[in-house]
């Protein structure tokens, strides 16, 4: 609407071409990136070895390309688009918090290695997770419970990752 209040109708056919394209290629993106994170946790042995195995064939992770598409699938299921935008939102800001507090960490346990250094010291970070933290409190409690029980079953997975592992 502000695009074809502004520019006309062709300036707001422009924009929807130009977001089309954009949404497309950053879920194709993610459909083909998705699968190598667990491919990723499994090799460090966070996930079972199993779901990492590439098909004896092609190569590819099969398996973690079943799992993340299940998982897609349920989640479209039980949540309309806007509580899917939240809901991914909301997780990237837990992404966005934990790696704010490991920056901290991972000073202080690298120390001397080289380390990069940022500017400000510890004031970006501590911004970081501040700003993180007021917009993750804009969420509604449905999306911080769909965001708990995801991280909940990621650490249940962890747990039980050592008995799965070959």
């Amino acid at each position: 609407d502000a695009a074809g209040k502004g520019l006309g109708s062709f300036g707001a056919t422009l924009l929807t071409i130009g977001a089309v394209i954009s949404m497309t290629g950053y879920c194709a993106g993610n459909a083909l990136v998705t699968p190598r994170y667990l491919v990723g946790l499994a090799e460090h042995k966070d996930f079972p070895k199993w779901l990492g195995a590439p098909h004896p064939v092609h190569g590819t992770p099969f398996r973690a390309v079943v799992v993340t598409t299940g998982v897609t699938l349920i989640l479209a299921f039980f949540l309309d688009f806007a509580k899917l935008v939240d809901f991914s939102n909301l997780v990237i800001c837990f992404q966005y918090l934990a790696t704010c507090a490991a920056i901290p960490v991972l000073r202080k346990k690298r120390a001397g290695q080289g380390s990069v250094r940022l500017p400000g010291g510890l004031a970006l970070p501590i911004f970081g997770a501040a700003a993180t933290i007021w917009l993750g409190s804009q969420a509604a409690v449905s999306e911080i419970g769909w965001t708990v029980a995801a991280l909940a079953l990621g650490f249940v997975l962890k747990a039980l990752s050592p008995r799965f592992a070959n």
